[in-house]
């Protein structure tokens, strides 16, 4: 009899650790989005427990067995540093694995693994479970979701969009700064809003859409624009003033100014939230050089006449907008070069444009 009872308490000795019963896995989330867990931190625990006492840790010591840092402790100790060695080797070499995990329906099956490294007394587990209990998802529209989050500001021919760049994506031509009422945009929900979503339950019809640009003010409701606009031919004045050859010069220079289109551009301050505008007008300059004398460097005789023309632009610059009225204040002009590459008339306007102008008609 103590032979038997011998040999049973050695072959139950020497079985390896089965943690079948121990393990629970559950499903959460939505039919087709669905995720799969268990209960990681207990089964470490009962495994560390078990393996603990079967590299000859008592059941009191097994039960300090939470952490592979609280058993690190053992090995400064000459009387479990070998069990301890041993145990950190068994649990390190643990494979614990789902097949799938996430994006689940329910009906999927997935299976889940415990491997272990030849020598580690603990079965291998190798078990499928059927995902169930994902709850279904609920279909929502676009307008829905951007309602009140794709917003417009501004004046019209010059409004701005403004969006969460996280949610949604601008896949039409980026006109911002340069929107009217009634334009069409059209964006796409972005890949992590989408996964947030299905998060939640919610899967978007359609993963793109358009929105009307509406809410832009009238430019004409800007005051004092005029006021502004009226300054700048005497910017222009200031700039080619006629001079006279005087007592020592040999040649007289005037200007004429054909003033052309004017241009505007209004704009938001990211940081700020301000608004701001720049105004020019357009011009043709024609400088007339006239000799008084005659003149040996330059190689021209009394009477000689050279003319040059140009085409450029003057105006203000950055002028603040404060409850739509200009800020006449602090007034930063800006210009064209006076004899630059302009070909002609078009190339100023299309380097307006480029930089987000459009034409001005003032209202007088």
């Amino acid at each position: 009899m103590l032979l038997v009872a011998a040999g049973i308490f050695g072959f139950v000795k020497s079985r390896p650790i089965d943690v079948t019963n121990d393990i629970d896995v559950t499903f959460s989330g939505y039919d087709g989005y669905g995720t799969a867990t268990y209960n990681s931190e207990k089964l470490h625990h009962v495994i560390t427990e078990k393996l603990a006492a079967k590299a000859g840790f008592t059941k009191a010591e097994s039960h300090k067995m939470l952490s592979l840092d609280s058993l690190s402790n053992y090995l400064t100790n000459s009387n479990y540093r070998a069990k301890a060695s041993k145990l950190i080797k068994w649990i390190s070499d643990l494979e614990i694995t789902f097949d799938a995990e996430s994006n689940l329906k329910n009906g999927d099956k997935v299976r889940f693994k415990i491997k272990s490294e030849k020598g580690t007394p603990l079965k291998a587990v190798d078990e499928t479970y059927r995902v169930k209990g994902l709850k279904k998802t609920k279909k929502v529209s676009a307008d829905a979701l951007s309602k009140g989050e794709i917003t417009f500001s501004g004046y019209k021919g010059n409004g701005f969009v403004y969006y969460d760049d996280s949610k949604f994506e601008l896949i039409s031509s980026d006109a911002s700064g340069a929107l009217s009422n009634g334009d069409r945009l059209e964006f796409e929900f972005t890949p992590d809003y989408l996964d947030a979503l299905l998060a939640e339950g919610k899967a978007v019809k359609d993963r793109t859409f358009k929105v009307t640009v509406t809410d832009l003010k009238d430019m004409n409701k800007i005051s004092k624009i005029d006021t502004l606009y009226n300054k700048i031919p005497d910017l222009v004045k200031e700039a080619y003033p006629d001079q006279p050859a005087g007592e020592s010069g040999t040649y007289d220079l005037t200007y004429q100014i054909d003033p052309e289109k004017s241009f505007i551009k209004v704009f938001e301050d990211d940081y700020s939230e301000e608004t701001f505008l720049s105004l020019v007008t357009t011009y043709k300059i024609t400088r007339t050089q006239t000799w008084v004398k005659d003149d040996i460097v330059a190689n021209k005789k009394q009477g000689d006449v050279v003319t040059k023309e140009a085409n450029t632009y003057i105006g203000y610059q950055n002028v603040e907008v404060y409850q739509d009225a200009v800020v006449l204040s602090d007034l930063s002009e800006t210009s064209g070069s006076s004899w630059s590459n302009y070909l002609d008339s078009d190339a100023v306007y299309t380097d307006l444009e480029k930089s987000g102008y459009r034409e001005y008609q003032p209202k007088n």
